[in-house]
This record gives structure tokens, sequence and C-alpha cells, in this order.
């Protein structure tokens, strides 16, 4: 059996090309890791694997989640040291480190860090916080410092942090006092609205950058969650982001529209929850309250209590109920359109049959 020393001597011997190959199919994380074990046998190698790759995003949601899971501060200080995370990290999100207490971030500290948004939620995009988040070791006593830090440095790019969901429940001195701090830095900077009518309007000047107290405590306003370009909320909503009630992030309508149902009143993006509009009642409704479908005959959505739409289940082409171009068969129970099985409709007892039954 080989021990480790042998096995170290093997990984020794092959060239750099062939590591860097391998590197190149693994998520950044991964790639981030195998780095890191490189550098126990030949540190240079580390440094080369690293040199190769585009640092922007980091996401440990790309992990295994057992391995996410079992990731310690230690090892998340490592990756950040290893990437040059200062200098290279704009985008940080520890999706399933349930396992860190936090100062693991401290390498993100310095007065050159490119850091622009944090996420802290544990949960991957579109997913819905839950209590269950709670397991996480996460402290604030440890994390806020070190966004304190980084926020009072006068270069500091950081615009966004999406909080765990138990911190925003419980409203801590400590939590509720960085979101005011946050706040003065997001304001003294001036934004002025990135949407493409060019408005001008300086972001945050009739209200917080930063909800502070309700539901949406703890919640970022102004600042898309995905792109993380300020808008100015402008009362004609062209310019503005919403806050999805199901994931509870922030949105422009660029990255991930959000629409509020007409029936329901619960506001999602599109990426939660689709919504689509009635052009016969004219209305916006979720696929909960009556789902919105597109015939493909008369090109317009009808929702399911106005004008039901059917699919083909050939072709998945769809016709509502006035172009009636698809038909019910009663034998096999599925619909047809006349293109792929022409259904015959019996005018004695009105029963329904395609051509194969």
């Amino acid at each position: 059996m080989t021990d480790r020393n042998d096995a170290s001597t093997y990984i020794d011997t092959i060239p750099n090309e062939v590591l860097l190959l391998v590197a190149k199919h693994l998520t950044a994380p991964a790639r981030a890791l195998f780095a890191i074990g490189c550098f126990r046998q030949t540190p240079r190698r580390t440094e080369i694997i690293a040199s190769q790759t585009a640092w922007d995003t980091l996401d440990f949601g790309q992990l295994d989640k057992d391995l996410a899971r079992r990731l310690t501060d230690y090892d998340l200080s490592s990756i950040l040291m290893c990437v040059d995370a200062t200098n290279t990290v704009k985008t940080l999100k520890l999706t399933g480190c349930f396992n860190i207490l936090g100062w693991g971030l401290y390498p993100l500290v310095g007065s050159s860090a490119v850091i622009e948004a944090i996420d802290l939620s544990m949960v991957k995009a579109h997913g819905k916080p839950s209590k269950s988040c709670t397991t996480t070791r996460f402290s604030e006593r440890s994390v806020v410092p070190i966004l304190t830090r980084i926020i009072e440095e006068k270069s500091s790019s950081l615009k966004h942090v999406q909080f765990p969901k138990h911190w925003r429940d419980g409203k801590s001195a400590v939590l509720t006092e960085f979101l005011g701090k946050f706040e003065a830095v997001l304001k003294a900077r001036n934004y002025e609205c990135s949407s493409e009518n060019t408005c001008d309007e300086l972001c945050g000047e009739n209200g917080e950058y930063i909800y502070q107290e309700g539901d949406l405590y703890g919640i970022q306003n102004y600042i898309c969650s995905v792109c993380t370009e300020p808008f100015c909320c402008g009362s004609d909503c062209i310019c503005g982001v919403e806050v999805c009630e199901h994931c509870e992030r922030a949105y422009c309508r660029k990255c991930c529209p959000v629409t509020t149902c007409e029936k329901c009143n619960e506001t999602v993006c599109m990426a939660c929850k689709m919504i689509g509009f009635c052009s016969t009642c004219d209305e916006f409704l979720c696929t909960d309250c009556g789902p919105v479908l597109f015939c493909h005959q008369c090109e317009t959505e009808h929702c399911i209590d106005c004008l039901p739409t059917f699919s083909c289940s050939t072709c998945n082409a769809t016709s509502c109920l006035d172009c009636g171009k698809i038909m019910w068969c009663g034998d096999c129970k599925e619909f047809h359109c006349f293109d792929c099985l022409p259904t015959l409709f019996c005018s004695g007892c009105h029963a329904t049959s395609c051509l194969d039954c």
C-alpha cells in the first residue's frame, strides 16, 4: 500500500501543464482548494494555479454540499489568501458554509479591497431563507467587526451585504449599529442612478439604503443584489429595485423583474414564481392563483379563469379555447393539436378520440 510520502512524490512528478488542465475543469472554490493542496508539495504551483484564474466571483455554493458544510474558518482564510482576495474577489458567497464562525473573512480587510458584495445568507440564489439556517455557527461578534473594518477604509468598494435571516429576525444591537454605519457610508458616496434612462437622480435621497425596521430589516434598498448597481427607485418604478418576498432579495428590472400578483398580493421575482399578464382581465397573476398561458395561435396570454389554454402533449404547442386548435382525447387522456394527431368529436355522445385511439 502506498504511503502518503510516496503519493506526494508522485504528485511532484506531474508537470505544471497537467495540473493546470485539471484545475480548468474545477469550479472556482474547488480550484482554490486544489491549489492549496498543491502548496503542501510545491508552493510555486499554488501561485501558478491561482494566477491562471479570474476570481471575480467566489461562490461556495458550487462545492459539494457536504464539503461546503465541513469547511472551517481556517479553510476560508487560506482560500482567500491563496487567491489574493483583497485584490481579486468582487463577489463572495458563503453558500452552505454552516461550520464557519466568521473570523476567516479577515483576509478581506485591506486598503486596496475590491470586494463589492458579500452574501452571508447561506442559501443559494432565489432560495427561500428559513429557520433551518439557524444551525450555522456564524457569529455576529466575529463577522460584524470585520465588515466594519472593510467599510471604514476610504477606498472601500463594498456596497451590498446579504445577511442571514436569523440575524435579521434578531435585530441585535451589534447588527443595528453596523447598519447605521453602512447606511452613512453608502449615502456619502452619492451614487447616481445607473438606469439606462439616464435620469441622473441621486440614490437614497428620499429614503434609506438599508431597511432598519419592520419585516424588511437588514435588506438593502437602491442596490441590486445581483449586479450591485445603484438605482434611484423613482416613482415610475423604471429606475428602481424591488424586494422579492420569497427569497428576500432586492433586484433591478434588468437582472430579475419583481411583480405583484393582483389576486394574492404576493410580490415575487420571476425566478421564484412565474407571474403572467392576462390580456383578457388585464391582471398580473402568479401560478398559484391562476396559470397564465400563451396561445401560439392568437399570440396572446390568458389566465385559466378567462380563457383556458391547452398544450399539445406531443409538440407542446398551445391553443386557447377560442382558437380551438387543440382537443382532448377521452381515450388516451391527452391533448393533441391537429398537426400532430387529429382528434375527432362525436356529435351524438360528445365523446372525443384521437386517430391513434
